[in-house]
């Protein structure tokens, strides 16, 4: 499990990312189609309108939910299992999913976080217009949605060392698993160097390579507007920190190290703490998205059951 120290730049085909969104779109497509037909079977049934208009837009959110559910409760038994083989020994095979635990340690120096200036190995930030609402000339109130104004993710050559060697992060880590911090208002200067970020629906898939590509390192700063008033902003920041227990999970690289899978479109899982403790996390949250998503399924397959 020793890792060399080649570097791994953002590269492959985009092909997979492709797969993804369309699957997204025809979700979308399908689950339109079906309230659209659930409305023509229910609307002679029900007196009111309204009702049968809901009930035929809940049903696909129903079951979109419910699948999304059951995927995310799959996906944390994939990773318990994984985690399991780890701590039993098991020599990883190249292209298996497998879980690696220990201390996450830089090749070289430790970057800074652009927000909060904090030693940091990956990171991840958004400063957000914060909402508020103000009285115009006219006397009318107005009000200040959220808006996105800088996003940012970066990455340096990381390894994770365990009693078995040294394992290498080979993509961008799903950080969002980590302590979000909530920072004061401000900027930090990183507006005068970000670069004009993709409009939607661009950045979705912009995003999706970022997390699904192999990568072991990534400077992005993306702004999306000029921050009028950076006193009335909203800063999150993300930060694997050196030093920090974790535990990841990734496709097994033949050199030894942890690559994306083209499916999980928010990064390598990484969790803090031990294996035990985020053995037991991952048993509860699969627990509670299968539960829920069961439920989800339950309701909308019974909503069609009774009105079709």
């Amino acid at each position: 499990m020793n890792a060399d120290l080649d570097m791994v730049e953002s590269r492959g085909s985009t092909f997979p990312m492709a797969i993804a969104i369309a699957t997204r779109v025809v979700l979308l497509v399908g689950g339109a189609w079906l309230g659209l037909a659930l409305f023509r079977q229910i609307r002679p049934r029900v007196a009111d309108g309204f009702w049968a208009f809901a009930i035929a837009i809940l049903v696909p959110l129903l079951l979109v939910g419910g699948a999304w559910l059951a995927r995310e409760g799959w996906r944390r038994w994939v990773d318990l299992g994984a985690l399991r083989r780890f701590e039993r020994g098991d020599v990883p095979k190249t292209g298996a999913w497998v879980a690696v635990a220990g201390v996450a340690q830089p090749h070289f120096e430790p970057i800074e976080a652009p927000l909060s200036l904090r030693p940091a190995l990956a990171c991840r930030y958004r400063v957000m217009d914060r909402p508020y609402r103000e009285i115009s000339e006219n006397s009318k109130r107005a009000s200040s949605a959220r808006k996105l104004r800088l996003e940012g993710y970066h990455l340096i050559p990381t390894v994770i060392e365990s009693s078995s060697g040294r394992a290498r992060l080979l993509g961008f880590p799903e950080l969002r698993n980590l302590e979000k911090s909530h920072l004061s208002s401000g900027t930090s200067g990183i507006e005068d160097t970000a670069v004009r970020g993709p409009a939607w629906p661009a950045s979705v898939f912009h995003r999706g390579r970022i997390f699904s590509q192999p990568a072991d390192r990534l400077a992005i700063d993306w702004h999306y507007g000029k921050v009028e008033e950076p006193g009335r902003t909203e800063r999150f920041e993300w930060v694997l920190a050196p030093g920090a227990e974790v535990c990841a999970m990734g496709r097994w690289a033949q050199k030894g190290g942890l690559l994306p899978h083209w499916s999980r479109t928010t990064g390598i899982p990484l969790y803090a703490g031990s294996p035990t403790i985020v053995a037991e996390s991952l048993r509860t949250e699969a627990r509670i998205y299968l539960a829920m998503g069961a439920i989800f399924l339950t309701v909308a397959l019974g909503l069609v059951a009774w009105f079709v």
